[in-house]
């Protein structure tokens, strides 16, 4: 029997924070067995957007975010990527998936 690897897919319910709002939809962390992760971006009702790697993740502190804790967004995170650093509400729950996929890119030296 021949088995072929699929690749791993899991889904981060996630809000987008920007200066003139927010926008919610999901990260999508994508995992192939011997490869890095790849990350893309899935707004709600929008087209969805590929994030470049390598990817560094950066906690940052939340601070009066009523509507986040309601739907259980608490963990704050900048994503950084290339040409772009968007800052992303996660569950915390979520937090070890995206930390794992970002370091799979980073580069041995």
């Amino acid at each position: 029997m021949v088995h072929l690897a699929r690749p791993v897919l899991h889904h981060v319910p996630a809000v987008r924070r920007e200066a003139g709002g927010a926008q919610s939809g999901e990260l999508r962390i994508t995992r192939q067995a011997g490869l890095p992760a790849a990350i893309s971006w899935r707004p709600a009702g929008g087209d969805p957007v590929d994030l470049l790697p390598p990817y560094r993740l950066d906690r940052v502190e939340l601070r009066h975010s009523p509507r986040a804790r309601l739907h259980g967004l608490t963990a704050g995170v900048r994503l950084v990527t290339t040409g772009w650093s968007p800052l992303f509400l996660v569950p915390p729950s979520d937090l070890p998936a995206l930390a794992l996929a970002a370091a799979s890119t980073r580069q041995v030296r």
